[in-house]
C-alpha cells in the first residue's frame, strides 16, 4: 500500500559505506549523531518545541557525546530568521545546520544519513509523508501525534510518538 503513497523504493537505508561517503559529502563527521528535520520553517511545524527540546538535550547529554551531534534542518519559510535567532539564543548554531530550501534528492540524501529524524509539528491531518519518507531511509522516527496518523504509524516499536506540543516528551525521546 506504501507504494500508492509514495515511491519506496527511492527512500532506503544506506550501506555503511554508502552513508559514511554521504556524510564526507556534506562535511559532516562519520561519527556525528545527526539529527535531520525536513520541514517548512513555519509555526505549525512547531520548531520552537524541537529548538527548546534540543537545548535541554545539549545540557544533559555528556560533553563528549554533545560535541559528535549534529542537527540539520532542510527548509525555509516565514520563520527562517526567527529559527537563526533562536538558535544563537540556545546556544545551538554550531550543532545545527539550515539547508534551506532543498531538492527532494538531497533530503532523500539526508534522510539516508541520518540516525534520527524529528518530527514536531503541531498541526496535521492525514498522513505524514516526512515520517514515511524517514521511516523507508531506516531513520529512527520521533514524531508528535499531530497527524493522529503518526501515533499509528510509529506504533509497536516502530518509532517514538509524542504529544505534540510537548517539548518534556520529545526531549526524553531524544534523549
Amino acid at each position: 500500500r506504501l507504494g500508492s503513497v509514495m515511491d519506496a523504493s527511492r527512500y532506503i537505508p544506506l550501506t555503511t559505506s554508502a552513508r559514511t561517503a554521504m556524510r564526507a559529502k556534506y562535511h559532516l563527521p562519520t561519527d556525528a549523531i545527526v539529527i535531520a528535520m525536513t520541514c517548512r520553517m513555519a509555526p505549525e511545524n512547531g520548531l520552537d518545541i524541537a529548538l527548546e527540546a534540543l537545548s535541554s538535550v545539549a545540557s544533559r547529554l555528556a560533553p563528549a557525546i554533545w560535541a559528535r551531534v549534529r542537527v540539520v534542518i532542510a527548509g525555509d519559510g516565514p520563520l527562517r530568521a526567527h529559527v537563526e535567532e533562536t538558535l544563537r539564543l540556545y546556544g545551538l548554531s554550531e550543532t545545527c545546520i539550515l539547508w534551506g530550501e532543498t531538492a527532494t534528492a538531497d533530503v532523500i540524501s539526508l534522510l539516508g544519513m541520518s540516525d534520527i529524524f524529528l518530527y514536531t509539528s503541531i498541526r496535521g491531518a492525514c498522513l505524514s509523508m516526512a515520517v514515511l519518507e524517514a521511516m523507508a531511509c531506516g531513520c529512527a522516527v520521533i514524531a508528535s501525534t499531530r497527524p493522529l496518523s503518526n501515533e499509528r504509524l510509529l506504533a509497536e516499536g516502530r518509532g517514538i510518538a509524542i504529544p505534540a506540543e510537548n517539548v518534556d516528551e520529545t526531549v526524553k525521546a531524544l534523549l
